[in-house]
């Protein structure tokens, strides 16, 4: 099992149409504290021998005071896991200064591409082993820069079957745990700061069963079982259902968010 997990829900991009709602969380709901950060570290340890992946993201995780201890925590616990640092990497001083942890613990950086000399510039600094980025050559610029955002949701429905709700890039990569359950995907993780913020203006429903409860121990089988059949009514207006369509995946440049409901919702 793949699983992402936000060290803090604070980030120094604030992107338009933001695919965690990051720029719609409270500011006081900024960074998780050590010790919630230890204990769910420790719930997500019980599964440990079958998470193969697991990404220490946010919002931009190198904000976090501590998140130093934070990646030495997450090796100890999860000894035999891939573990991915997913940053911007706008703030690549703080980054070079993390190098030691980076290569003791053996984690992995993955960066989203907004500065290409940058991305070069750290990659020949912690070399290939440690450092690579994500590909998004629809969401690129002929530079391969990342040049703009795809837009969530549609208000009608885009995908009429089950089969293709779950044909999902989010299921295949964001797998999302938060405040003890696992949310199928990203979207589903953070949907109450879309909602809170737009409550009324939309037609998104996650329905009754969007998550998996930890708290319950329930086994490995089983939330791979949950997870992986689990549709949500928004997920039939969901884009990533249908990135292999050009007619539904319409994105908008990169910039500052607005904190407006076209960000993430086209109305047709």
């Amino acid at each position: 099992m793949k699983l992402t997990y936000h060290v803090t829900h604070q980030c120094n991009k604030q992107c338009v149409s933001c695919g965690h709602f990051v720029p719609l969380v409270p500011k006081e709901e900024g960074h998780k504290s050590l010790e919630k950060i230890t204990e769910d570290l420790h719930l997500i340890s019980y599964y440990s021998s079958d998470i193969q992946e697991f990404g220490l993201g946010g919002g931009e995780p190198l904000l976090h005071p501590n998140i130093r201890d934070v990646i030495i925590l997450t090796r100890q616990l999860l000894p035999n896991t891939v573990i991915r640092l997913d940053t911007n990497c706008i703030l690549k001083e703080e980054l070079k200064n993390l190098k030691d942890v980076i290569v003791e613990n053996d984690i992995h950086i993955c960066a989203t591409p907004y500065n290409i000399e940058v991305i070069n510039e750290l990659s020949l600094f912690f070399g290939r082993e440690h450092f690579g980025w994500y590909e998004m050559s629809y969401l690129m610029n002929e530079e391969g820069k990342k040049s703009c955002f795809f837009k969530g949701f549609f208000s009608t429905q885009i995908t009429t079957t089950k089969e293709e709700a779950l044909n999902c890039e989010a299921r295949r990569h964001c797998v999302a745990y938060e405040d003890g359950k696992i949310y199928p995907c990203q979207y589903a993780a953070y949907f109450k700061y879309f909602d809170n913020s737009f409550k009324g203006q939309h037609n998104l429903e996650l329905g009754e069963e969007y998550y998996v409860d930890l708290s319950t121990k329930p086994s490995i089988e089983d939330i791979q079982q949950r997870i992986s059949n689990m549709v949500m009514p928004m997920c039939y207006q969901c884009i990533d259902c249908r990135r292999n369509c050009d007619r539904y995946l319409q994105v908008t440049p990169i910039g500052r968010s607005q904190k407006a409901l076209e960000e993430w919702l086209i109305v047709e």
